[in-house]
């Protein structure tokens, strides 16, 4: 599993009602570097959510709010290592028997709200919207062609 997969859940987490301990394994085991890139390259597409973290020199501080950002009130801190970043080598080995299972998670689309399983934000006039069910959908799709991809 690529590790920026690690990074999107665990911003996410609270939006889905986890524990932040769930990720006490990491701590000091990602370098400042690699969490500042994918965090620039897959979750900041928006200035907005600037708002809910802070990359120090030692740590990547989550808040609950905009609010207790600028009370310094931090939700948690993933502090950072010194060790090696994560990146993805070239398997040798063939997939093509290869099974992949993915929990569907919960409900998605306009029944997400049942479950209380989504996470609703307005940006520049729009609201935007996505739900746990959607989001293991779109994952399958995203593993789907990484897997046609490898034949």
């Amino acid at each position: 599993m690529n590790r920026y997969w690690l990074l999107i859940l665990f911003l996410s987490a609270s939006c889905f009602g986890e524990g932040w301990e769930e990720f006490n394994p990491f701590q000091r085991q990602l370098s400042k570097e690699y969490v500042t890139k994918k965090i620039r390259h897959f979750l900041q597409g928006s200035k907005e959510i600037e708002n809910y973290f802070e990359i120090q020199e030692h740590a990547l501080i989550l808040f609950a709010s905009p609010e207790d950002k600028k009370k310094g009130i931090a939700e948690y801190q993933l502090f950072f290592g010194d060790a090696p970043s994560f990146e993805q080598k070239k398997s040798l080995k063939t997939l093509s028997h290869a099974k992949i299972a993915i929990d569907p998670g919960h409900f998605g689309g306009k029944f997400a709200p049942l479950e209380e399983r989504y996470v609703e934000m307005e940006h520049n006039g729009h609201l935007l919207r996505f739900d746990e069910g959607t989001l293991s959908f779109l994952t399958a799709l995203h593993l789907k062609a990484l897997l046609e991809g490898e034949g």
